[in-house]
């Protein structure tokens, strides 16, 4: 009989184990894996309010200060406070390291299990380190924690949602209302 209970007490905590580590998948299949969509994050990064926006290798990121557009052919930067428009050649440092830091399909199973819900990337190249947490049912990334030598990244009340390709065009363009702004473009400097 006791072995039983034995067998029993090890299975459960065996199974607890296996249906915990599955938080990263679950969330995943729910958030992430929506193929021909834009992701759409809304999210707080060191309490500053980010808005990011992916489609294939189109990037937009957008905060209280710059409106930033990442695509195959150029870098385009708007600043609000100073009207200035800077477009450059393509980033492809930086769009690497989004990508990177967005391929959570691939990443997924280089994380691991912390505690319940909680989960831990140990990197060598682009970052140091990811920690995720989400809430008890999986369903809710409730922050993730980047660690780098030349930056520390807490991003928290992350909400991701999904707009159609279909919507593609207008949401990566920089809608200037104001034509008073100053543009630089270096791609025809030398």
């Amino acid at each position: 009989m006791k072995f039983l209970v034995k067998i029993n007490f090890y299975l459960f905590f065996f199974i607890n184990i296996i249906f915990s580590s599955d938080c990263l998948e679950q969330w995943l299949d729910a958030n992430i894996n929506k193929k021909n969509n834009i992701i759409y994050v809304d999210l707080l990064v060191n309490n500053s309010q980010v808005e990011f926006l992916k489609y294939k290798n189109n990037f937009k990121i957008k905060n209280k200060d710059y409106l930033l557009l990442l695509d195959d052919n150029k870098t385009s930067k708007y600043i609000f406070k100073t009207n200035q428009l800077f477009i450059d050649f393509p980033d492809k440092k930086f769009k690497k390291y989004i990508n990177k830091f967005f391929n959570f399909s691939k990443n997924s199973r280089k994380f691991k299990y912390i505690k319940p819900n909680s989960y831990y990337l140990k990197t060598n190249k682009y970052l140091e380190e990811i920690s995720l947490f989400f809430n008890n049912d999986c369903t809710k990334l409730d922050s993730i924690i980047v660690k780098d030598k030349n930056l520390n990244l807490n991003l928290n009340e992350i909400k991701f949602s999904y707009y159609s390709s279909d919507s593609f065009d207008s949401l990566f363009t920089i809608n200037l209302s104001n034509e008073n702004y100053i543009k630089y473009d270096f791609r025809y400097e030398k």
